[in-house]
């Protein structure tokens, strides 16, 4: 009786948690765990992938689910926002649970347009490949663009298309070796900027305020119109 009434209390609060949450655009990181940087160039290449594409995908990350199972949490988050074009149902889910400790805390729900692009199969590889090891390493903010950002490029490789803002994370976590930095440039850009302070303090300072106008809002956008209702049926994976 116990276990029945903790079982009930806990499917009541993962459906408050869901009914709770409004869509804040492709991005949607009500953890805080995505970086404005990351957050802004994923939301860049998820809009570039609507526009071309049609398709919607659509990353979340929550602190937990509430005593929910990430399977089924994901599947009515899909259906309840919507994610794709109705008809069409080019819709794709990644969800994160950072704090989960219970089951699984990463899900890929694809919209039934989609799965024979993503199937099972290929749902699991882009998990393992590009969002689990960094997840792993807490670094959930860079697992969860990665994802995002692989997602959409199978997308659109798949439509033939290209997109423009893919960053170099997206083909594998760990796969790039840092750029080193050229002393001569770091020397002669000291040189420019005590220039510029001394000689045009107005002009750099003007300059310093356009560069950090470029971040945008937390939350990325849908591209215009917002999500469209496409279907899901339970295709994807999860770990």
């Amino acid at each position: 009786m116990i276990l029945v009434l903790a079982l009930a209390a806990s499917a009541q609060a993962s459906d408050k948690l869901l009914e709770s949450l409004q869509p804040r655009g492709l991005v949607n990181d009500f953890a805080n765990v995505i970086s404005a940087a990351e957050e802004s160039q994923l939301a860049a290449v998820l809009t570039e992938l609507q526009q071309k594409t049609g398709a919607q995908v659509a990353v979340v990350t929550l602190p937990s689910l509430d005593g929910g199972q990430i399977d089924d949490f994901s599947i009515r988050l899909a259906e309840r926002w919507g994610m794709g074009q109705k008809g069409k149902d080019n819709g794709v889910l990644l969800l994160g649970a950072i704090n989960e400790r219970r089951g699984n805390r990463l899900r890929i729900e694809v919209g039934y347009g989609l799965e024979g692009v993503i199937n099972d199969a290929a749902a699991g590889r882009i998990l393992d490949q590009y969002v689990v090891p960094a997840w792993n390493q807490r670094q959930y903010g860079s697992a969860i663009a990665s994802g995002g950002a692989a997602i959409a490029q199978r997308v659109a490789a798949e439509k033939g298309i290209r997109l423009s803002g893919v960053p170099q994370y997206s083909r594998g976590y760990g796969s790039q070796p840092p750029r080193k930095s050229n002393p001569i440039m770091n020397i002669i850009f000291i040189i420019g900027f005590i220039y510029m302070a001394i000689r045009h303090p107005r002009l750099l300072l003007l300059m310093i305020l356009m560069s950090g106008r470029g971040g945008g809002s937390r939350g990325g956008g849908f591209g215009g119109g917002g999500f469209g209702g496409g279907g899901f049926g339970g295709g994807g994976a999860s770990r």
